[in-house]
């Protein structure tokens, strides 16, 4: 608490500074006014922090913007703005994003902030982190107790949780799913090379329609040895065993498991689990979320945490072989795992592991905002008398929806409410995604952007 109120001070501080330059170089008089929300009351910048609660000032990056002559100042969310996000703007003609599944509700409350320190010394000669070595290869070894420390809290958070098994894994790390899902396809694609003694055999990937819309890039991106395919060439592809399937569970945008998606289609061996969504803050029936063994299972504090930022990911992986490639293939895209993030994640992971079981147990209180904002959102949806439906069961930090009288397009651009397209996840024109993780200030945007539909 000290912290949060420290960083609270030193915040306004330079929000203050950068305004006061501006409104020095706009005359001595210049006031700032408080719009009105519906309650009537305006809150002060006191009470709601140096952005009114509606936007994002980051104080620390005064260390570097100091030389430029700059200072941190707010960054409104849509439809605010105003040095101190104080206006509202015209909710009809406003642009508004809800296109990335993101998650910073966590930093209003849920998430204490706390102080993560380093020096400019901290860890300068090259760490080559991408398989962590186990508990016990570090435990005696005391430059390696910070690997020490994140493998076991990872252990440790997945064992509470109880939604997978570790013993017998190698533990690979990388710059988010993203990258840990490119390193899995490459790994397969060269073993299927090897194995077929063709280098250039080309590996399919597949993911079953309503997948996340950059994996198709992820795939062409590496043609002509990676391609992408529907299901008809998915089952083409497993009869010489050259397919690798990308199995989301829960998915993204449905909110589905994978005993409750269509079946799988690649041998288990040729599996890649992408599990950043599989914890109890984004599935609400928390007695289905039970513990798996697969032979790729991958995670991420984006999805898990919010701090899409920071770029963590981590994959438990059985195979040696695969792991050693999918090493290999971080080893030569981005040499390795920063430093700096490695503590910074670790101490995030911490803090959730600490929370379980407390009064601000981060997985309930996660789960149960994002119910109830689901819930708003359907209440809304309800009210268009069917013309616009959730297809998604709630509990995520997204829905989709259905539009009844035509493509989805077409009323969210009326309204400037910036969703994903349907068939950029694989799915119907008359469907859209709304990620609605944001900040609250942000979500009350998007249902009175709703309400115009």
């Amino acid at each position: 608490m000290k912290y949060a109120a420290a960083i609270a001070t030193l915040v306004a501080t330079a929000v203050a500074a950068a305004h006061a330059a501006k409104d020095g170089a706009k005359g001595p008089n210049r006031s700032r006014r408080l719009k009105k929300g519906k309650t009537g009351k305006a809150k002060s910048d006191k009470d709601r922090g140096p952005c009114n609660g509606r936007g994002t000032v980051f104080a620390e990056e005064s260390q570097v913007l100091d030389a430029y002559g700059f200072a941190p100042a707010c960054s409104c969310f849509g439809c605010y703005s105003g040095d101190y996000c104080q206006y509202e703007e015209d909710i009809a003609t406003c642009k508004l994003l809800v296109s990335d599944a993101e998650l910073p509700l966590t930093t209003e409350g849920i998430l204490e902030p706390r102080q993560i320190t380093f020096s400019n010394t901290y860890r300068v000669v090259y760490q080559s982190w991408r398989i962590i070595p186990t508990p016990a290869e570090t435990v005696n070894n005391n430059n390696n107790h910070i690997l020490y420390a994140m493998y076991e809290t990872l252990i440790k958070l997945h064992a509470a949780v109880g939604n997978a098994k570790t013993d017998g894994y190698q533990l690979v790390v990388g710059l988010g799913a993203h990258q840990l899902l490119q390193a899995a396809n490459f790994a397969h694609a060269k073993l299927i090379q090897d194995k077929k003694g063709d280098p250039s055999a080309v590996t399919t990937i597949y993911s079953e329609d309503g997948y996340w819309s950059k994996m198709p890039r992820m795939a062409k991106a590496f043609a002509p040895s990676q391609a992408w395919a529907d299901k008809g060439g998915a089952m083409a592809a497993e009869t010489d065993e050259s397919l690798v399937q990308l199995v989301v569970s829960p998915s993204n945008p449905l909110n589905l498991l994978a005993e409750d998606q269509d079946p799988l289609i690649a041998a288990k061996e040729r599996q890649v689990w992408d599990l950043v969504y599989y914890w109890p803050s984004c599935f609400t029936d928390k007695a289905r979320i039970t513990p798996i063994e697969k032979d790729i299972m991958i995670f991420s504090s984006s999805k898990l945490a919010g701090y899409a930022g920071h770029r963590f990911g981590w994959a438990w992986v059985k195979e040696d072989a695969v792991a050693t490639q999918m090493a290999e293939f971080i080893s030569v895209t981005t040499q390795a795992y920063p430093a700096a993030e490695m503590l910074y994640n670790t101490v995030i992971l911490e803090d959730i592991l600490a929370s379980i079981g407390t009064d601000n147990d981060f997985f309930v209180e996660v789960q149960k905002e994002l119910m109830s904002r689901c819930l708003e959102m359907e209440a809304v949806f309800e009210a268009t008398g069917g013309r616009f439906t959730n297809l998604t069961p709630c509990g995520n930090m997204y829905l989709q929806v259905e539009c009844s009288e035509g493509e989805c397009m077409q009323y969210f651009d009326a309204i400037n409410l910036v969703v994903t397209p349907g068939p950029d996840d694989g799915l119907p024109a008359n469907t859209a995604r709304i990620a609605f993780g944001y900040e609250r200030a942000w979500f009350d945007k998007i249902v009175q952007k709703l309400e115009l539909l």
